[in-house]
């Protein structure tokens, strides 16, 4: 014999399933967004770096050749952190979106099927552990990250 929930507890699990459509739908919209971002953060790094104008005397164009060239080595190398982050952001917020519109389409399935309503909710509470756990993941990451950068900022600040 299988469950299957009233029309009370159905509204309930239907009304979670739309917020969380909508959700999932919006964290789509970022990801792509954000992974455009990145990859047009790419574009500067890649464009050519106008020479300098016939009129400089010699001495004063290598000094300041040398120092464009290494502000442009500089440039791109932050440039290209900035868009690498920016594609792992994308890659980050476009996996939320998808367990968290997976769980959305397991529990309207809850509400929209009869005879698996328990099966439908242990898919829907999975994909739903999936997005918290892949949170969870991120903050744990993060702090690390934090706590790292601190620590060098630090050592270079006091230490050399």
């Amino acid at each position: 014999m299988s469950y299957e929930f009233d029309s009370d507890q159905n509204r309930v699990i239907d009304t979670l399933a739309s917020k969380m459509g909508t959700v999932g739908f919006f964290l789509s919209l970022a990801g792509l967004a954000v992974l455009f971002a990145g990859l047009a953060g790419l574009l500067p790094a890649l464009a050519p770096v106008p020479d300098l104008p016939g009129q400089v005397p010699p001495e004063v164009g290598d000094a300041v050749q040398k120092w464009a060239d290494q502000v442009k080595a500089a440039d791109q190398t932050r440039v290209y952190y900035g868009a690498l982050a920016g594609l792992v952001q994308a890659m980050i917020l476009l996996a939320a979106a998808m367990y968290t519109r997976r769980s959305a389409t397991a529990f309207r399935k809850v509400v929209q099927t009869a005879g698996d309503d328990i099966g439908h909710l242990m898919r829907a509470l999975t994909a739903l552990r999936n997005v918290f756990s892949l949170t969870a993941t991120l903050l744990v990451l993060a702090v690390l990250v934090a706590l790292g950068a601190a620590g060098i900022s630090l050592y270079y600040r006091y230490m050399v």
